[in-house]
């Protein structure tokens, strides 16, 4: 049977209640990344983050069209994390940008595979010299979303 185009729902944008769950999401990210960091004066930019948020939207509806599947928590964060990564909605001022964000999304990043671990019963392969190598890719290399999810997966071991 062939594919139609009525057959694929239209993104039309961010409805209220998606973008408040999904600022609630971040916030939760960061409260967490900032209780364990001490940073004075840092920022965001609310537009900015409701651009990221729509985004990871838009990929949920990809992953259910072209996938028939649901997107699932550590895929979600990945997105967050890349998304953060190339938009840099945090700053702290007089400060670089983009190290901060590097420092959030890895946060994100690695809170959610160590959440994903536990919850399968089974264990992270991060070391502190794992996570700073991560932090140093995550600032200065280039790497794509499906790079980042399938990472993801990869740090859960046995």
């Amino acid at each position: 049977m062939p594919i139609q185009p009525e057959d694929f729902p239209l993104f039309s944008g961010l409805d209220a209640a998606t973008a408040r769950a999904g600022l609630r999401k971040l916030e939760t990210y960061l409260r967490d990344f900032l209780a364990t960091n001490d940073v004075a004066e840092w920022f965001a930019d609310p537009v900015c983050l409701l651009r990221i948020i729509e985004r990871v939207e838009k990929r949920r509806v990809y992953f259910h069209i072209f996938h028939d599947m649901q997107m699932g928590e550590l895929n979600e964060a990945a997105l967050y994390a890349f998304w953060i990564l190339k938009l840099c909605p945090f700053g702290i001022i007089g400060k670089d940008g983009g190290a901060f964000n590097a420092l959030i999304a890895a946060r994100i990043f690695t809170d959610a595979v160590r959440h994903a671990a536990q919850s399968r019963g089974k264990n992270t392969a991060f070391t502190r010299e794992l996570v700073e190598k991560l932090v140093y890719s995550f600032r200065y290399r280039d790497l794509s979303k499906e790079a980042l999810m399938l990472m993801a997966d990869g740090f859960i071991s046995a």
